[in-house]
């Protein structure tokens, strides 16, 4: 069992003998290859850098100077009925591209697009018709002013909101909501 042991540290101390042989020789290889790039580098002729930097400049050619004769032509002045001539009125213009002109529109007929409500009908209509609810009351407004039809407005009073509150005991106020509501889209 001695033996053993001895013969295999001698064989890894030869294995480790030849491995660092092999590491040296590497290294030195390297430093060869080294060396050549670097003696390479050196031999650069910087002779023809140094001729190329401390040139005398040339001299530059002579310029010759070119004159260029340059006409004149006298211009006419035009009379102003001259100048007018082909030119259109604003009237023809406006026929030309069935530009519509618009009236000018009413105070009323800026109010008429929305839904009118007095405070005193207002004040009603919140306390008896959305139960006291001023939020629920502008938002139901506010829906009804972006319908483009009494009947489109009509169906939403009757779908969505008399289903959510009890107006069965406000039939007259009712009636007063649904006429100010017509009256915005007559």
């Amino acid at each position: 069992m001695v033996e053993e042991l001895v013969i295999e540290e001698a064989e890894e101390d030869a294995e480790e003998e030849i491995e660092e042989q092999i590491e040296e020789e590497i290294e030195e290889e390297v430093k060869e290859e080294v060396k050549v790039v670097v003696e390479e580098i050196i031999e650069q002729p910087f002779d023809e850098i140094e001729d190329i930097i401390f040139a005398e400049p040339e001299p530059e050619p002579e310029t010759v100077e070119v004159k260029e004769e340059v006409k004149i032509e006298e211009s006419k002045t035009l009379s102003l009925e001259e100048e007018l001539q082909d030119t259109i009125s604003v009237d023809q213009m406006a026929t030309l591209f069935d530009i519509p002109v618009a009236a000018p529109k009413s105070l009323n007929d800026k109010f008429s697009a929305n839904i009118q409500i007095g405070l005193n009908d207002r004040i009603a209509f919140v306390k008896n018709l959305f139960d006291g609810s001023q939020e629920d009351f502008n938002r139901v407004v506010s829906q009804l002013n972006t319908y483009g039809t009494e009947k489109e407005a009509l169906k939403f009073i009757n779908k969505m909101v008399k289903p959510d509150y009890d107006w069965s005991t406000q039939q007259e106020l009712e009636a007063r909501f649904i006429e100010i509501v017509e009256r915005k889209f007559a």
